[in-house]
């Protein structure tokens, strides 16, 4: 198990990682999902962190404490700056990709006889 670095929460400290992670989100008061767009990380990373499945590397922990420590320097959660989770866009289709490489009147045409 990753012992935290020194200072680490020291005051609250629980012994368990996943419980440290749930302290700092709710001492923020963040949700998963604005607290994973703090940490520019997945939601479903913070939950495994949550769910005591992964632990968060130790640089995840040192950022956890300068949140609680000095939350002035940190962005908000519905600040700018916070990069937001990425859309997943849908596949395209075989048309869609074709329609990408070719325009109608191209000279390429004559390859579509």
């Amino acid at each position: 198990m990753t012992t935290p670095p020194d200072g680490i929460l020291e005051k609250e400290a629980p012994a368990n990682p996943a419980e440290q992670v749930v302290l700092v989100r709710k001492k923020l008061g963040l949700s998963q999902e604005a607290f994973a767009r703090l940490l520019n990380t997945p939601v479903g990373t913070i939950r495994g962190w949550e769910q005591n499945r992964r632990e968060p590397p130790p640089c995840a922990l040192v950022l956890m404490q300068i949140a609680v420590d000095h939350p002035h320097v940190m962005p908000t959660a519905k600040d700018d700056t916070v990069k937001e989770q990425p859309e997943k866009r849908k596949p395209q289709t075989q048309r869609e990709v074709a329609a990408n490489f070719h325009k109608p009147g191209q000279d390429s045409d004559f390859w579509m006889l």
